[in-house]
């Protein structure tokens, strides 16, 4: 899988993560818009990030989130992008 940047490159989840790392990346914010529209975000350390979440994405309790299923549905994967 690849990431493909603002520029239109692509890149590898793997190389993101080493940009990261090597950019001093202490937490990855992770947004993206409920189903109202409005803007949703959740943070994890960097350490958490690992190259299959690109593919298997990330869980999360969207409970509190509008159109998103109650926390005793489970949780809800997010998979990230480099932008």
């Amino acid at each position: 899988m690849a990431v493909v940047t603002k520029g239109g490159s692509k890149t590898s989840p793997r190389e993101v993560i080493e940009r990261a790392k090597a950019e001093g990346v202490e937490v990855v914010d992770v947004r993206f818009i409920d189903l109202p529209g409005t803007w949703q975000h959740f943070s994890l350390p960097l350490g958490e990030l690992e190259e299959d979440s690109f593919v298997t994405g990330l869980g999360f309790d969207g409970s509190s989130i509008r159109g998103f299923p109650a926390a005793t549905r489970g949780s809800s994967p997010r998979r990230p992008r480099s932008t």
